[in-house]
């Protein structure tokens, strides 16, 4: 069994929405659709509103959660009473997950604690990102069993890739039967690939999903031999597959189509490289560099934008 420890206010709905009147609970369909293929995890409340509602109640309150709750944490400190039911249930529980908004609720950093922004809450990708990396690391014989495949990438640290705009001048001609070749005079095809290279030579933990659209039309596995051999060992996929709807992909913004690559294969740190500013939003875009259309990497400034996140990440992945 796993436990997920739940707060409401800045969890499951904004802190300002505790109080109104049809404010409660607007990010449950988050968590719900995150635990739908995970029978194994039950919910505990820790929330201040376990003084207020039964358990029933409470039940009530969290609808498709609600079969879920096994009970409410004991009216003590949140950290003790959350230690006191890890305790209680110790012969049967394989791991915990803290979800709270309140980091001063927690001084003894023993408990499995992730915390939200309390205007955010669920709704934060990174938190997202978190829930669903321990749900795939701690789900029960999942190493074991070979129908549950760990997608490439899982837990480890990824830069999502860009081409046109990135590696070369965004303009691109292509041709039936000559195909992608260099549009504008004076610019070559991947001609900043030797620099990323360079970049990423002191982490060679970063792997590369390839997020452009040149999978579309060559495939991962066609695209990523455009690369040098340096770059091209670090792919391990794309945003993009065959078994996508082509027209429902096309339609969405490059930052959700990375982001929805980001949850499903739940790395421990990401960045991106893209020309193209559209669909990160404020929490995404501190992982996000976006690069000069017609200079890519090489424009002015940007090698002093990549590197200090590289380090960001690398430290993150060390433990430093």
């Amino acid at each position: 069994m796993r436990l997920m420890f739940i707060d409401f206010d800045g969890v499951l709905h904004p802190v300002e929405n505790a109080n109104l009147q049809g404010g409660h609970f607007c990010w449950l369909p988050i968590l719900v659709k995150m635990l739908e293929h995970y029978d194994d995890v039950r919910v505990v409340v820790h929330s201040s509103w376990r003084y207020e509602y039964t358990d029933q109640e409470l039940r009530e309150l969290l609808g498709p959660l609600g079969g879920a709750l096994i009970g409410s944490a004991p009216r003590m400190r949140r950290e003790h009473a959350i230690e006191s039911v890890l305790l209680a249930n110790k012969t049967l529980l394989t791991s915990h997950l803290v979800l709270d908004d309140d980091a001063r609720e927690f001084t003894s950093s023993k408990l499995n604690l992730v915390l939200c922004q309390p205007h955010l809450g669920l709704s934060d990708v990174k938190v997202q990102t978190a829930v669903e990396s321990w749900l795939w690391r701690t789900k029960p014989h999942a190493q074991a069993n070979s129908r549950t495949k760990l997608p490439r990438g899982f837990g480890e640290t990824i830069l999502y890739l860009d081409y046109d705009g990135v590696l070369h001048h965004e303009n691109v001609l292509w041709h039936p039967s000559r195909g992608a070749y260099a549009g504008p005079p004076g610019f070559r095809l991947f001609e900043h690939a030797p620099l990323l290279e360079e970049l990423l030579s002191p982490y060679p933990q970063m792997r590369i999903v390839l997020s452009t659209a040149w999978v579309r039309t060559y495939g991962c596995y066609g695209s990523a031999k455009r690369l040098p051999p340096g770059l091209r060992a670090r792919v391990i996929g794309a945003t993009f597959h065959s078994h996508m709807d082509r027209a429902t992909f096309v339609a969405k913004p490059r930052g959700q189509q990375v982001i929805e690559d980001v949850l499903r294969r739940c790395p421990y740190a990401w960045m991106a490289l893209d020309d193209v500013d559209e669909g990160w939003n404020s929490e995404m875009k501190a992982n996000v560099v976006i690069t000069d259309e017609r200079l890519g990497i090489s424009a002015p400034g940007t090698v002093q934008a990549i590197k200090p996140l590289l380090e960001r990440i690398h430290a993150k992945n060390s433990g430093a």
